[in-house]
């Protein structure tokens, strides 16, 4: 059908349509299904009160109201084709491609339901993404099911109409290597909580009702943690399996939903990595487990000082040696990802140890392009490794760079890493299922409260104060808003800024908020390739960051290195701050990398280009405007550099330009 026909299809109700029965939704499993948790239950009385009368309403009116979020795409097919197609896609809520049971009691009517219509009769159908389902749950729905069944589905289809193109309503770039929506959408990103399935189930036996615990023994064709598929077993309607609450591929926290174990069977969805990495980060050490963690670190601490310690006295072709060897170590280092450093970025993590062993923060100022990004995460990773400290490491990134810092980590490391962003809602269930063991967290936080600061009770011995996250990457707008509260809750290892120049203002709120005293962290790691943009005074806020004592008064560091004039100032600043700051540029480290050649290839103006930039450098009104109406339309010689670099560029770039050039072309032929 052509659009015009789709639209003007809906719009013909008849009387008789409102008179039809409706159909039985396929949700057979909304009872069991978990519902996730808007908001965290406060702890007040009025509230409770309040809550426990909502809980009193009916649920079944909520559980069987079918919603529609939006409608993704329209495909006209034959009977028979439709019916292979919709024959795959089965789920807990899915029966036979659609949302509700399909029978054969309207065979003989005369709307489009398909049924009792011969097998290459074309039929057009929708694909609908319902409400708190995930894309897994998409169905093929008739117009008349969704005109009949589901309120409002007017509006959807009109939605639909007018932002779709060629029948879908994602562009190219959105659907990504999906036929209709991007892939990633049902592929699991991350797993927050596993429910176990009920060990008792009801079965009727008879005219007689029983109840019995499934066991291996009884019932040998259910697969682990009961799950049943094949569909002709009494009991395959309670044989789901586990629920997973799952983070799907691109999507948000907030859209998390949860699934049955046998529907991501069924759609081949991998998900037992990520099951493991469930039960793996959700373990929380015990007291033995954080004691010796704790004599690791003590004892791996004082093996590295014998190395990096400034205060030994050690002979320095003999320092020189072990730092030499430590980071020949590093290069030969194979990484869970394959990867290996380079010799200058050894160099660096080296560097960044021997800070860290000697109570020091760091400023790491290479050039753009020699991987400080990397050099982080293996520095963050061989604190957390070697030294045996479960952090947590604080990362404060730019929004653009926050996708390549996750990623970085999760290649480079084993570390749990989360992204501390997005929504108000999406932030929520970061702090209550991703930052905290579930034994610590909180059952009920009150009004204007912190959730993570109520994680851990101020009584709390010091083993038991760990975290589920170990690395937490975030933005600096997260840090001037009310969830610098929540992060400040969390006493961090590392702190760690990029593009740290960002802190050039002394007097801004996010270097405010970074020195405030509820703010706390053990070092500071900044990352920047321009330490000095302007003035001295950028390198004070920097080294004054780092390490207050050393770097009190900006006025006695900018009258004395604030004109600096002679080699002797500039080398006396180079000494004062070599233990703080790492620089290096990629000629200097990087031999690899030819010379940068510059190429000036001059090109010559074409004729109508000429004409335009002597009239516009000459300010000749007359030409410029000769053939328009009125001055506005024509070129415009304000901001005359801008215009003749315009012209440059292109002539048709000048306003009216073109449509002239078009006529006199028109007026030719």
């Amino acid at each position: 059908r052509t659009r015009s026909k789709q639209q003007q299809s809906y719009k013909k109700q008849t009387t008789l349509t409102n008179l039809k029965q409706p159909k039985s939704p396929a949700v057979r499993h909304t009872t069991k299904r978990h519902r996730k948790r808007l908001e965290i239950p406060v702890s007040d009385e009025s509230e409770e009160s309040s809550s426990s009368e909502e809980d009193s309403s009916d649920p079944e009116e909520d559980e069987g109201e079918l919603k529609v979020q939006r409608i993704i795409a329209c495909r006209s097919e034959t009977v028979c084709a439709w019916r292979e197609i919709c024959n795959k896609m089965n789920t807990s809520e899915i029966e036979n491609g659609s949302r509700w049971f399909q029978d054969d009691s309207d065979s003989d009517s005369d709307d489009d339901s398909g049924n009792g219509k011969p097998d290459n009769t074309f039929q057009e159908r929708y694909l609908v993404k319902w409400s708190d389902l995930s894309y897994l749950h998409c169905s093929w729905e008739l117009e008349n099911d969704l005109m009949d069944q589901v309120e409002n589905s007017k509006t959807y289809l009109t939605s639909f109409f007018r932002r779709s193109e060629n029948g879908l309503l994602f562009t190219a770039d959105e659907r990504g290597d999906g036929e209709y929506f991007d892939p990633s959408w049902v592929q699991v990103d991350r797993i927050l909580e596993i429910q176990e399935p009920e060990q008792t189930e009801e079965k009727t036996v008879g005219k007689s009702s029983k109840r019995r615990r499934l066991s291996d023994t009884e019932n040998t064709e259910s697969s682990k943690h009961g799950i049943i598929l094949d569909k002709e077993h009494p009991d395959y309607e309670s044989g789901t399996g586990r629920q997973f609450l799952v983070k799907w591929g691109n999507t948000a926290y907030s859209e998390c939903t949860y699934e049955f174990e046998r529907d991501l069977i069924l759609n081949e969805v991998e998900y037992e990595e990520e099951v493991e990495s469930f039960c793996r980060r959700s373990k929380k050490p015990n007291k033995s487990d954080m004691n010796k963690a704790l004599n690791s670190i003590e004892h791996q601490t004082r093996r590295l000082y014998k190395i990096f310690g400034e205060k030994l006295k050690l002979d320095e072709k003999e320092r020189e040696g072990k730092i030499k060897d430590y980071q020949t170590k590093l290069t030969d280092h194979v990484f869970p990802n394959g990867g290996q450093l380079r010799d200058y970025q050894s160099e660096g993590v080296s560097w960044l140890m021997s800070n860290h062993v000697n109570k020091r923060s760091s400023i790491l100022a290479d050039e753009m392009g020699l991987g400080k990004t990397i050099q982080t995460a293996v520095y963050v990773n061989t604190v957390a490794t070697t030294l045996g400290s479960r952090g947590p490491f604080l990362i404060v990134a730019p929004l653009s760079t926050v996708p390549h810092w996750s990623r970085e980590f999760t290649s480079w490391t084993e570390l749990n890493t989360i992204v501390y962003h997005g929504s108000a809602a999406d932030r929520e269930y970061i702090r209550e299922y991703e930052m905290a063991f579930e034994r610590d967290r909180p059952t009920a936080v009150g009004f204007n409260q912190s959730f993570l600061k109520k994680c851990h009770p101020v009584t709390a011995p010091k083993w038991q104060r760990t975290w589920m996250a170990q690395v937490v990457i975030t933005t600096p707008e997260m840090l001037v808003t009310e969830d610098f509260a929540e992060l400040a809750a969390v006493r961090w290892e590392i702190l760690v800024v990029d593009e740290a120049h960002r802190l050039k203002n002394h007097t801004s709120k996010l270097a405010a908020n970074l020195r405030d005293d509820r703010f706390r962290f053990d070092r500071t790691l900044l990352l920047t390739g321009t330490p000095i943009q302007n003035n001295m005074s950028e390198l004070w806020t920097l080294l004054n960051f780092i390490d207050r004592d050393s770097f009190k008064n900006i006025d006695s560091f900018l009258e004395r290195y604030g004109d600096i004039k002679s080699k002797e100032m500039i080398d006396e600043l180079h000494d004062r701050i070599r233990p703080y700051i790492l620089r290096r540029l990629k000629e200097d480290v990087e031999k690899s990398v030819p010379p940068k050649e510059e190429t000036l290839l001059e090109v010559e103006l074409t004729v109508v280009q000429k004409q335009y930039y002597r009239a516009l450098y000459e300010k000749n009104v007359q030409f410029l405007h000769r053939n328009v109406k009125k001055a506005l339309d024509g070129p415009s010689i304000n901001n005359l550099a801008m215009q003749l670099r315009k012209c440059c560029n292109h002539p048709f770039l000048l306003r009216g330009v073109e449509d002239e050039l078009r006529v006199q072309e028109q007026k030719k032929q």
